[in-house]
């Protein structure tokens, strides 16, 4: 859980100097040298910085590796560092675990896609059914001015006005045309 001595001299020496609740412990005091005797890695970062003993200096590095030594004492509380076996294992669970909850959702939306697709086959059947209707009426509005024989444009007036509002309507490409809940827009 330390720093290796070997890799991280300086930060193993100042990390040793403090207390193991993470507080720098008093650098004034006079007796900290003998309270925790030098090792050799200790005398490493003493030979690189000899300064290291005085207390303000000790101080000052205590600071400044205050988050490496919270971080040191949450992973001590959590346990040594897994191997890479315990970690592969972990991580195929997990795959394997995203894999499953994938194929359930890939399951549901499949499963709700029939649904979809019977109401827009009711859509279209009743869509058919308005063209039918539609072609019925336009063949009688003929068939009443064919048959009445009617000049352009006498007797019907009212009728036509209708069906130029309706036309109208159609060729603006921006009506929107509500259907049991659903909203059409058209479009150019």
């Amino acid at each position: 859980m330390d720093p290796n001595p070997k890799r991280f001299p300086i930060v193993s020496y100042v990390l040793s100097r403090l207390k193991s609740d993470g507080r720098d412990s008093s650098p004034v005091d006079p007796d900290i040298e003998q309270l925790l005797p030098p090792s050799d890695h200790d005398r490493t970062a003493l030979e690189m910085m000899p300064r290291l003993t005085q207390p303000e200096v000790l101080a000052s590095m205590s600071d400044a590796v205050s988050e490496v030594a919270r971080l040191r004492s949450l992973l001590q509380v959590l346990g040594d560092r897994p191997d890479h076996e315990a970690v592969d294992a972990a991580r195929a669970k997990i795959e394997e675990s995203e894999a499953e909850l994938s194929r359930r959702l890939e399951e549901i939306v499949l499963s709700q896609r029939p649904e979809a697709e019977r109401e827009l086959e009711g859509m279209h059947a009743e869509y058919e059914e308005l063209l039918r209707q539609a072609e019925e009426r336009l063949v009688k509005i003929y068939r009443s001015v064919d048959g009445a024989g009617v000049g352009a444009g006498e007797g019907v007036e009212e009728k036509v006005e209708v069906n130029e509002e309706v036309v109208e309507i159609l060729r603006d490409g921006s009506a929107q045309i509500v259907w049991k809940g659903w909203s059409f827009r058209g479009g150019n």
